[in-house]
């Protein structure tokens, strides 16, 4: 089953501007943490491997929560405004699950009991920065809007407060996340990163900053990513340029990084990175940080356009999922292409050393850990698969579950 053939093509991971499905640079901009999906992640906000996984199955409008060690149903939720696409996040250690539509937030406690809107969207919740060990949820929505939310350890709001994207001078946010420490960290429209004091901004209802804001000498900061292991540096990119902040020191460290080619594939989870392409030259060039220090590597194409990728630095693992083709579905830009002949290639990240290849089932949503995939695919009586990428073993399935709900 193990391969250390690594296939090479001149087709690979040059991505069309136009595929907004799979990477436009301009779709994630003005994003604090990572765009809402309608499936949960494998990973703990502390990058570790977790045994549940929630997902929305628009075919039935509920919400599912798999075990995925027997690939048994735990719990499936009806929720508010059926019919409509939805997105949802996850929490094991408190059971909770998050669910999001349009003008809409819910919390479902681990007995399943429902709080809706704890705080109102007048747009459509599109991103979170997830910190549920640290009890913090911090929203954006479609028209700029920021939620902020503390809930417990059993997922109960305790606070809410929503503000706009200006903080004054004329500064609107222009990315975010929240870092290793607990923080909110902004970059703002003139280039600046700014810390946010989430309990003031709670309690009085504005942006509250502390310490002086850090100027970059970058133009045009487009994304904003923890560093993972410090709690005091975040990772910022520009079109063209890549630096990591000291937010207590109030630096940038070192000299910002210029990116060779163009963009086209960034990732938070686990360690974030970026992949640009020189389109002049063969291969592609990944980005990441470690020790404090922005690092590279040359890959050389593996087939396809990149759909999932992640990096794993303390596992020494580096992995991507590719579609060989696509199937034109629509002419929306979100939802145009499907992708087919997938591929998961896993290599060892320190001497890139490929550790497999498999085919992954084509016309299912995808989530991806460390030693394995999840795959749900869109069928009305329900039909689930887990693929163990190392046991050599079909992959575990689970079929029928939407018959209970098929009106």
């Amino acid at each position: 089953m193990l391969s250390k053939v690594l296939i090479l093509t001149a087709a690979s991971l040059l991505l069309s501007a136009c595929d907004g499905h799979y990477y436009n640079p301009n779709n994630d901009k003005n994003l604090i943490g990572t765009k809402l999906e309608d499936m949960s992640s494998l990973n703990d906000d502390a990058g570790n491997d977790i045994n549940q996984i929630v997902v929305y199955d628009q075919t039935v409008s509920r919400i599912h929560q798999f075990n995925l060690d027997n690939m048994n149903i735990e719990r499936s939720l009806p929720v508010l405004n059926p019919g409509i696409p939805h997105n949802v996040l996850y929490n094991l250690a408190g059971n909770y699950v998050i669910d999001f539509t349009t003008k809409h937030i819910s919390f479902y406690d681990r007995l399943g009991r429902p709080n809706h809107n704890p705080i109102r969207f007048v747009g459509t919740p599109i991103s979170a920065a997830f910190r549920p060990s640290l009890g913090l949820l911090v929203v954006y929505d479609s028209l700029m809007s920021v939620g902020i939310l503390k809930v417990n350890a059993a997922g109960s709001v305790l606070q809410a407060g929503k503000v706009g994207a200006d903080l004054g001078g004329n500064r609107t946010i222009a990315a975010g996340d929240i870092d290793d420490g607990g923080r909110l960290i902004l970059a703002l429209s003139d280039g600046s990163i700014v810390k946010v004091d989430l309990d003031a901004v709670l309690s009085t209802g504005v942006w509250t900053l502390t310490g002086t804001p850090i100027a970059t000498g970058l133009t045009d900061i487009n994304w904003l990513a923890p560093v993972r292991g410090q709690p005091n540096q975040v990772m910022v990119a520009t079109k063209d340029k890549m630096a990591v902040i000291d937010t207590l020191a109030g630096t940038v460290i070192g000299t910002p990084t210029t990116l060779n080619g163009s963009i086209v594939w960034r990732s938070k989870g686990i360690d974030a990175h970026i992949l640009t392409s020189n389109y002049a030259s063969a291969g592609v060039r990944l980005y990441y940080v470690s020790g404090s220090t922005v690092l590279s590597k040359q890959l050389q194409r593996a087939s396809g356009g990149i759909t999932h990728s992640r990096l794993d630095q303390s596992a020494d693992l580096l992995t991507f999922v590719t579609a060989g083709s696509y199937k034109w579905r629509s002419a929306s830009l979100v939802d145009g292409n499907e992708p087919l002949d997938r591929m998961i290639r896993q290599w060892r990240f320190s001497d890139l050393d490929a550790q497999l290849e498999e085919k992954v089932v084509d016309g299912a949503k995808l989530a991806l850990a460390r030693r394995s995939v999840f795959a749900l695919m869109e069928n009305k009586l329900g039909w689930a698969l887990n693929y163990d990428l190392y046991s050599g073993a079909p992959p575990v399935q689970r079929r029928g579950f939407n018959v209970p709900y098929i009106p």
